[in-house]
C-alpha cells in the first residue's frame, strides 16, 4: 500500500483530492491542514509521496520542501499550483521538488502525475544496490510509436547516470522526471502531432486516441531516436522525432504571471527547470538537454 500525504489549508482542495486519489484501492491517503502538522506527521510514519499547496501559514509550500529535502531526501513532493505562485513554485521545484500540477487540472491528471512520480521513485530504490562503478557510459534508442516503452527506457538512462555514482535522489528523480516529459513530448506532441488541449477529454480516451493513432499512416511509421552520453562531470541527452517541429521561441516564459496554470508547455517548463541546459534545434523537433555534476557541498 502506497501512503500519501495530502497538505493543503483548504478543507474543499483537501477533500478534492483525497477523493480522486482514493478511487484507487493500492493508495492509502491521509490529508493534514498546515506544513506544521506535516512535519509533525513524518516524524511517526513518514508517507511514500507529499502532495503540497504552496500557500499556507507558515510553513508554506516552499519552507515545507526544504525541511523535507534535509530530513528525508529521497521522499518525493509534488507541488498543487495555483494563480499568481509562479515565482515560489519554480523556487520549489529548485529546492527539490519532483513535479507540479495546477489545481485547475486535478481532474484528468492528478492520478497520473502521483502514478508517475511514484513509480519513478520505486524503481529508483530497487534498482541502486544493484549499481557499479563505470568511468563513462553512452547508449543510443531508436523507439517506434511505442508509449509502453517510454517509462523502461527512463529507468535505463536513470540508472545509466546512477552508475557514475554522482546523481543524488534528489537529482536522479528530477532527472527521470525531465527525460519523462521530454520523450513524451516526441511522441505525442512531435510524431502523433497531438495538442496539450488533447488530454481535456479525459486521460482514458486521450491514451486510447494515442494507441489508434500510432497504428495508422503516416504516424507507424516515425522514430525517436535518443542518444545519452554520460560521464564523471555531465550527463548529455539528445532526444529527436520525426514530427513537422514547432517554433521554440513561441513557448510560454516560466516567469510570466500565471504561466503554472497552463498545461500547454508544463513539459517545457519541468526540462528547463530540472537539466541546467535545454536547447532546441532550429526546427523544433531536436532537443539537447545536459545535466552537470553538482559540485561537492563543502565547495
Amino acid at each position: 500500500m502506497v501512503r500519501v500525504l495530502v497538505v493543503d489549508d483548504s478543507r474543499i482542495d483537501r477533500d478534492l483530492v483525497t477523493h480522486i486519489l482514493s478511487e484507487r484501492e493500492d493508495l492509502e491517503v491521509e490529508a493534514v491542514e498546515s506544513g506544521a502538522a506535516a512535519l509533525e506527521r513524518l516524524q511517526t510514519e513518514p508517507p511514500d509521496i507529499v502532495l503540497t499547496d504552496l500557500v499556507m501559514p507558515e510553513p508554506d509550500g516552499l519552507q515545507l520542501v526544504r525541511s523535507l529535502k534535509a530530513v528525508h531526501p529521497d521522499l518525493p513532493v509534488v507541488l498543487m499550483t495555483s494563480k499568481g505562485n509562479e515565482d515560489i513554485a519554480m523556487e520549489a521545484l529548485r529546492a527539490g521538488a519532483a513535479s507540479y500540477l495546477p489545481k485547475s487540472a486535478f481532474g484528468p491528471r492528478l492520478r497520473e502525475v502521483v502514478e508517475e512520480v511514484i513509480e519513478l521513485s520505486e524503481e529508483r530504490r530497487t534498482q541502486q544496490e544493484l549499481f557499479g562503478s563505470l568511468a563513462s557510459s553512452q547508449c543510443e534508442f531508436e523507439l517506434g510509436c511505442e508509449p509502453r516503452l517510454v517509462r523502461p527506457l527512463v529507468k535505463h538512462l536513470q540508472n545509466a547516470v546512477m552508475q557514475l555514482g554522482w546523481c543524488d535522489d534528489s537529482t536522479c528523480m528530477q532527472l527521470g522526471i525531465a527525460l519523462s516529459e521530454a520523450l513524451q513530448n516526441a511522441l505525442e506532441h512531435g510524431n502523433l502531432e497531438f495538442s496539450s488541449e488533447a488530454r481535456e477529454e479525459g486521460l482514458e480516451a486521450y491514451h486510447r486516441a494515442i494507441e489508434a493513432r500510432s497504428r495508422t499512416e503516416p504516424y507507424c511509421h516515425r522514430r525517436i531516436r535518443v542518444e545519452a552520453r554520460i560521464d564523471q562531470d555531465a550527463a548529455r541527452f539528445v532526444i529527436a522525432d520525426d514530427g513537422a517541429g514547432f517554433d521554440p521561441s513561441t513557448l510560454p516564459d516560466p516567469r510570466e504571471q500565471n504561466h503554472l496554470e497552463l498545461l500547454s508547455g508544463r513539459g517545457v517548463l519541468l526540462m528547463r527547470t530540472f537539466m541546467d541546459e535545454v536547447t532546441f534545434n532550429e526546427k523544433g523537433n531536436v532537443v539537447t538537454m545536459l545535466k552537470r555534476r553538482p559540485p561537492p557541498e563543502d565547495s
